[in-house]
């Protein structure tokens, strides 16, 4: 990667974004529950920011095409039904 930027809303963090890979997606969590969907290109594109309103301080987690996200009160599963 080229260059490092910061995901929008998560300068007061005060430990680090959470990431995991869907394929070549690379999705990011901030400990405020606001997920990112990135696309892994030369230049940084902002493709999806969706928020759970939840602390959320634990590493996402996929597995069959689902992404799970634990937060403080909930375990989320995300992805396309079967």
């Amino acid at each position: 990667m080229s260059h490092v930027r910061r995901a929008p809303g998560t300068a007061n963090n005060k430990h680090c974004c959470q990431l995991a890979l869907v394929g070549s997606i690379p999705y990011v969590t901030s400990e405020t529950g606001t997920t990112f969907v990135i696309k892994a290109a030369d230049r940084f594109e902002l493709v999806a920011r969706n928020e759970i309103e939840e602390q959320c301080l634990a590493c996402p987690i996929v597995c069959h095409g689902q992404l799970y996200l634990r937060t403080a009160g909930s375990l989320y599963c995300i992805g396309r039904g079967e």
